[in-house]
């Protein structure tokens, strides 16, 4: 396991080391996602309870490999290198290979509807995500992903049906529903509706704003708050 594990952590620095030259290093990315298939299936011939979680590859090895970043990097990369047949693989593969009870594997169901439209299967894309948001209808990603569809098999009225659903006319953005509020500006956007457009992006706007300034420390707190903390 230990050769394994070393054999991943090198090709996980060549695979980064391709970004930082520009460099067209999938074959690179692929053999470590390979790789990291084969850590799993050999440690759970040893222990079939071996990493049954995805964030255990990480939590089990004092993240000693990155695993969890890693893996939604070598995703980025096939979606932005559009090989989008080997991210549907990637995808389906790690549903199938962890249990996901103590993660959501939302992030990837989401990548495995886009991986499926851009290969032109939008209806299996659409009936995928309608079973999605039926198992989980209080799940964003879900529904976000499920607008997506609906508009690119043409339904622009059941994709709006289902964003208003979650976005009113007063509804502020936050971390929770601003993948349905992009949703539905991709609607408005693809009915023409320009007023309700600007609307929702300005809410957006001021969402992505109030982020920027808390990751900058530009958010500050009155006396009365900071009592709060001793």
């Amino acid at each position: 396991m230990k050769q394994l594990w070393k054999k991943f952590d090198k090709l996980s620095d060549d695979a980064y080391m391709s970004i930082a030259r520009r460099e067209n290093g999938m074959d690179v990315w692929n053999q470590g996602f390979e790789t990291l298939l084969e850590i799993v299936r050999t440690g759970r011939e040893q222990n079939p309870q071996f990493a049954r979680e995805l964030v255990q590859l990480d939590d089990d090895t004092d993240f000693e490999h990155g695993v969890c970043d890693w893996l939604t990097d070598y995703l980025d990369e096939l979606d932005d290198q559009e090989q989008y047949e080997k991210l549907e693989n990637a995808c389906r593969e790690i549903l199938e290979l962890f249990d996901w009870k103590e993660d959501s594997p939302s992030d990837i169901r989401s990548l495995l509807s886009l991986a499926l439209r851009a290969q032109g299967r939008k209806e299996e894309a659409l009936e995928y995500c309608r079973g999605w948001y039926e198992e989980e209808p209080d799940n964003t990603v879900a529904a976000a992903a499920l607008i997506y569809c609906l508009i690119e098999c043409g339904e622009l009225d059941r994709a709006e049906e289902a964003a208003d659903r979650w976005i009113g006319d007063d509804t502020a953005c936050d971390d929770n529903n601003d993948v349905v509020f992009m949703a539905t500006i991709a609607v408005c956007r693809k009915k023409g509706d320009s007023e309700k457009e600007e609307s929702l992006t300005n809410r957006l706007k001021i969402y992505e704003k109030e982020v920027e300034n808390l990751l900058t420390g530009a958010v500050s707190f009155n006396d009365e708050e900071d009592d709060e903390w001793f």
